[in-house]
């Protein structure tokens, strides 16, 4: 080997190093709506590295106060991108950054949207549209466009011409629109909208589906036919009507027995990865019944420990074994088209709104009043709210085996 290529270092893929000698020693270059870009961002090559990775995403590019946009200037200083002079390329790829720390799926979900709509505008011959140029009319041909255009949001997402797709039916399109007026709404609040384009829209008609759910009798059916591993699971998901993803990562710390709730609140899983509950922050209060349950499942183990962990005693369980796990016994119990364990928590206000609970209190056990976050560690759980959870303990109290109503100095005895 010789000298000259012993001693050359080669820079990672997108890095490049100032040739002058004043500044930062190393810099970054990208490529934004076809125009390259040079940046000088690090004396280090691992954090230019790291900072590369960020711009794709857009999210760094705004802390770091490089341009955006159409790169304009004013005496030489960059200028904030404003209504006039940030294309929608742009803005979607900053507002998908920002769930780039959510759950993969959801993750995947928003891009694959997005990814529908830029290939929309490609089809109009329009990809570097203005974020303000689009207009009721444009999201009307969208919908025409997607109602026609037999393409998978994963087809889009990873720009992938290999699978073949059906039509998307009105739900997926409808689907779509959602997540479109979600950033559209984002774009409002940060001043670059003075209104979603897509609230004007000519929205498909849905024929929403009853979601078909057990009875309250069925439910005690379905108890029965649990074993001691999954009885306390499906018990706490029908009896708080928490989502079964809270209940997988629900902790014995979030457990507060004496005061009789359950906390909820976002979650370090340690990496960049973060688990927020759906709705509001809250406190859950817990039946009688339930409490119960929980003294004989969270008693003895640390506070760190998962209430519900898989049978080795130390990994999360997953959504999709709980929901494994609910079809077999729906299907045991004679009502297999009740598939989707999500039904248990409208179960749960069924019940408290057949047994005269007011409306208002349902909604704030579900999460979706808008309650102060601050609530949730200074207040007390109102009465009214223990109170409307008790009717379990009529309604759903007889379906606890035996050897959950056992209290630990009794079978110490």
């Amino acid at each position: 080997m010789s000298k000259s290529k012993s001693k050359t270092k080669s820079l990672p893929r997108g890095i490049f190093k100032n040739p002058s000698n004043s500044g930062l020693r190393y810099g970054v270059q990208f490529f934004r709506n076809g125009k390259r870009h040079r940046v000088l961002v690090s004396d280090s090559v691992a954090e230019a590295v790291r900072i590369r990775k960020d711009i794709k995403a857009a999210a760094r590019v705004e802390k770091l106060g490089m341009p955006l946009g159409n790169d304009q200037f004013v005496d030489g200083a960059a200028v904030e991108p404003t209504m006039d002079r940030i294309s929608f390329d742009e803005y979607a790829d900053r507002f998908l950054s920002r769930y780039e720390e959510s759950p993969p799926k959801t993750y995947a979900k928003y891009g694959s949207v997005i990814g529908v709509f830029k290939l929309f505008l490609q089809a109009k011959k329009k990809p570097d549209v203005m974020l303000h140029q689009i207009s009721v009319a444009l999201i009307n041909d969208f919908i025409a466009w997607r109602t026609k255009t037999p393409l998978s949001r994963t087809q889009s997402f990873r720009r992938s011409k290999a699978a073949k797709s059906k039509k998307p039916e009105a739900k997926t399109i409808k689907g779509d629109l959602i997540i479109l007026r979600t950033l559209f709404n984002a774009a409002c609040k940060e001043g670059y909208l003075d209104k979603a384009p897509t609230a004007g829209a000519n929205w498909p008609k849905v024929r929403e589906k009853v979601q078909p759910r057990l009875s309250p009798e069925e439910l005690i059916r379905f108890f029965k036919e649990c074993d001691e591993e999954w009885f306390p699971i499906f018990y706490t998901l029908a009896v708080t009507g928490l989502r079964s993803d809270a209940v997988c990562k629900l902790q014995v710390g979030d457990l507060d027995l004496e005061k009789r709730t359950i906390l909820q609140y976002e979650k370090d899983l340690g990496g960049k990865r973060t688990w927020a509950p759906k709705g509001n922050v809250q406190e859950i209060p817990v039946a009688d019944s339930l409490l119960t349950v929980l003294k004989k499942v969270a008693g003895g183990k640390a506070k760190s420990a998962l209430v519900f962990p898989r049978p080795n005693g130390n990994s999360t369980r997953k959504t999709d074994d709980i929901r494994r796990k609910f079809m077999q016994i729906t299907s045991k119990i004679g009502r297999p088209e009740v598939t989707r364990v999500h039904s248990l928590r409208k179960l749960f206000s069924r019940i408290l709104l057949d047994e005269g609970v007011d409306i208002s209190r349902v909604s704030e056990l579900l999460g979706h009043s808008d309650l102060k976050t601050t609530m949730v560690y200074t207040a007390a759980i109102p009465k009214e709210l223990s109170q409307a959870v008790s009717v379990f303990n009529d309604v759903l109290g007889d379906a606890i085996p035996e050897s959950f109503r056992k209290d630990k100095a009794e079978s110490s005895d």
